[in-house]
């Protein structure tokens, strides 16, 4: 008997130490895989194992912005209690996110996330909640987030639900909004769907759209795909607040061009009273020879552009067309013979490649669709 319990005395005092060592090196292998990319930068990293408890912090940079790390870990009692980790991640003293972890014996682990409400750049957040649970290597991560609201420049998003699923760097998910409105925009029950991945920092996403209904219109669908979107730049240009820096969001802006980023939307339909509306878009940026000089002219960026557009309408939907700029374009493509009218419909197909623009296979000059 006495042998027993000095067997279990020894387990209570062995198992959390050993366990404090296990996390410290799932906790060095996670940050020497994680801080990895040229826009983010681990400046700090530290920790400090106790018997029962550590604490581990790290300070790290993403491109300019500077984030402090804070970790409680709890060794728990494997099998009998789960260890638990408590992160606060700050920026400039302000807490972003609040993060309780429990971990497996395997090292499987499940979070509860909560970011109370607050703005980044121009972007402002009504809070956020969330649940995530990965495998021990993060290789397969399942999250859901919710927000009851986001607002940007006046347009705001209510009841926000994200699902994203991801294994081996792939990721599947949707995307579910009840109402978009603002800036004369209303939708209604918009879902996304699809795959995405990063490769070597370039995104590429592949998107089907559902949108229930658009403002005084029916039902709405598209597919939409993304290639060699550079998401270091794609993310500065996203979160710069004084939109005035323009050379700074220019400079980005080129940055991204370089990787000869790629957007189709195909399979565009609007359903309205007037008939049905559908279209397909496809525009590709050549590599650009010499980037520095867009900055003082944007005119090269025309020679690199390569543009297909197909336009479908009913004659009488371009007269309920809410904005009063695209319906005056529209219009004067009209009278410029851009839209062909075909029974009932207008038409058009436009061609833009290396500088060239034809139009319905007749060419035309770019100031022509630039009116």
């Amino acid at each position: 008997m006495r042998f027993v319990l000095i067997i279990i005395i020894i387990l209570i005092g062995v198992i959390p130490y050993w366990t404090g060592i296990e996390i410290e090196r799932q906790f060095t292998y996670i940050t020497q895989n994680t801080y990895q990319s040229a826009n983010l930068k681990l400046l700090k990293s530290d920790y400090q194992r106790g018997w029962f408890n550590s604490v581990a912090s790290s300070v790290i940079q993403i491109d300019e912005q500077i984030f402090n790390l804070e970790h409680e870990i709890n060794h728990g009692f494997i099998p009998i209690s789960k260890i638990l980790i408590h992160t606060i991640i700050q920026n400039n003293s302000q807490i972003l996110l609040n993060i309780s972890t429990k971990v497996k014996i395997n090292g499987d682990n499940t979070s509860i996330v909560n970011m109370p409400p607050l703005q980044i750049a121009n972007y402002q957040l009504q809070g956020v909640q969330g649940h995530i649970s990965a495998d021990r290597r993060f290789t397969k991560i399942e999250t859901i987030f919710n927000s009851p609201k986001l607002t940007y420049n006046k347009i705001e998003a209510q009841a926000i639900s994200l699902q994203l699923n991801v294994n081996n760097k792939i990721a599947n998910g949707n995307l579910k909004i009840a109402n978009i409105f603002g800036q004369g925009m209303q939708l209604a029950n918009t879902e996304l769907f699809g795959s995405g991945k990063i490769n070597n920092n370039n995104l590429l996403l592949d998107i089907q759209t559902k949108v229930h209904k658009v403002g005084n219109y029916g039902s709405s669908s598209s597919n939409i795909k993304l290639s060699n979107w550079h998401l270091p730049s794609l993310l500065q240009i996203l979160l710069t607040k004084d939109k005035g820096m323009i050379f700074n969001v220019m400079a980005q802006g080129i940055e991204l061009l370089e990787h000869s980023p790629e957007l189709a939307i195909t399979d565009f339909e609007l359903n309205t009273e007037e008939g049905l509306v559908h279209g397909n878009l496809q525009i590709k940026i050549e590599p650009l020879a010499n980037p520095l000089l867009v900055l003082f002219n944007p005119n090269p960026l025309l020679s690199i552009l390569n543009l297909q557009l197909e336009i479908h309408m009913p004659k009488s939907f371009l007269s309920t067309i809410p904005y009063e700029s695209v319906r005056q374009q529209l219009e004067s493509w009209v009278e410029q013979g851009i839209l062909v009218a075909n029974s009932n419909y207008y038409q058009s197909y436009i061609l833009l490649d290396k500088g060239l623009l034809q139009v319905n296979g007749k060419p035309l000059p770019l100031s022509a669709i630039l009116q």
